[in-house]
């Protein structure tokens, strides 16, 4: 019976392409082989003549473990080729997609958490022509105020597109017009609403957006249907 060629005494099952035999299929697998090379290790640890894996009652441990590229140079240029591949397209990041049924799911949760806690702005208790709803930011309490004293019946409605919900901040039935009051216009939130007016172009939304033109709204200079359309402002 021919015995393993690495010396740990069992059968050899699989042979090499130099005609030797081996007790695995992988010579990194034999017994006598991987305590060989890990008492090399050990004795080049002591011996300082490798760095990396620097706590040695610790095998499990990473090399890697704690180091960022800040501190490593290693890590560094690991990170700056992998960065260079995905650029390239040679590195392929995998797409991670969410069912629409998730999407529902976590779309309510958080509408469900801002309502609950207010968020990262600070919100306002009003009474909306009798209807008790809350503001956010005090843009929103302002135009508030000069709207209830301007018109009779203002309401916050919900209008459904696809799986999403939009709630503009104003809804003015005595117009027939919705208000959204914006502080930043991101462009994450022009790819909302244009994927809201998709599915509805006809609904008439404006636009107050920006400091100079919410000072001359509460100054009375312009009224609510001198402000653009939100939809005119999606090209811009």
């Amino acid at each position: 019976m021919k015995k393993c060629k690495h010396g740990c005494g069992q059968r050899a099952k699989y042979k090499r392409k130099d005609g030797s035999g081996c007790c695995s299929k992988f010579s990194a697998s034999c017994p006598a082989l991987r305590k060989k090379n890990s008492d090399k290790i050990k004795k080049a640890h002591k011996d300082g003549r490798c760095s990396g894996w620097s706590q040695l009652e610790n095998p499990n441990r990473g090399w890697s473990k704690g180091l960022t590229k800040k501190k490593d140079g290693r890590i560094r240029k690991r990170a700056e080729i992998r960065r260079k591949n995905i650029q390239s397209g040679k590195t392929k990041l995998p797409k991670r997609v969410t069912s629409k049924a998730t999407r529902e799911k976590l779309s309510k949760a958080r509408t469900k958490y801002l309502e609950k806690t207010g968020g990262h702005t600070a919100w306002f208790n009003f009474n909306l022509c009798g209807k008790k709803v809350k503001l956010q930011g005090t843009w929103e309490l302002e135009v508030a105020k000069v709207l209830v004293e301007s018109y009779e019946k203002i309401d916050r409605t919900t209008l459904i597109f696809g799986h999403r919900r939009y709630t503009p901040d104003f809804f003015i039935e005595d117009l027939g017009v919705y208000l959204e009051v914006k502080g930043f216009y991101r462009d994450r939130d022009k790819k909302k609403y244009t994927e809201f007016f998709s599915f509805n172009p006809g609904v008439d939304v404006r636009m107050l957006h920006g400091k100079p033109t919410l000072d001359r709204f509460l100054a009375g200079e312009i009224g609510v249907l001198d402000l653009p359309k939100l939809i005119d402002t999606l090209d811009m």
